[in-house]
């Protein structure tokens, strides 16, 4: 998450629930999302797509993340050395903070999805997406 935000997402009680990283690795003109409610852009996104922008345990709402035009993969993580749940599990950061220690982020599998509402530790190497605009 540090390599994401730029380093603008730090750790500290002072980066606790709630905050946005005031920076990330997007090119110009666009940013990492928010996450930690559904009506953060996780969660917009989601309802955008026909969701509720909520943890939904359904193989559909997986298949608006993972499907054209959309095409979020199963990504995984990167544990330490280690890539886990490659092909499982679909893990994305947003920019905001879930407490000194972890962040939010989508989460998906098979047959679920968490739009923004998940949260993992910041020293997990995750995948992003940027979004345009901001």
């Amino acid at each position: 998450w540090y390599s994401a935000t730029a380093g603008h997402g730090k750790y500290g009680s002072s980066y606790g629930s709630g905050y946005v990283a005031q920076g990330d690795i997007c090119p110009a003109g666009w940013h990492l999302p928010t996450g930690g409610t559904a009506t953060a852009e996780f969660g917009a996104l989601d309802v955008a797509m026909g969701g509720t922008g909520a943890y939904q345990s359904t193989a559909e709402a997986s298949n608006r993340w993972r499907s054209y035009p959309n095409n979020f993969v199963y990504s995984g993580h990167v544990n330490e050395s280690s890539l886990d749940y490659r092909n499982q599990y679909g893990r994305y950061w947003s920019s905001t903070a879930y407490s000194w220690a972890n962040a939010y982020g989508l989460y998906f599998g098979e047959s679920y999805v968490s739009p923004g509402t998940y949260n993992g530790y910041k020293h997990y190497g995750r995948t992003i997406r940027c979004l345009v605009g901001n």
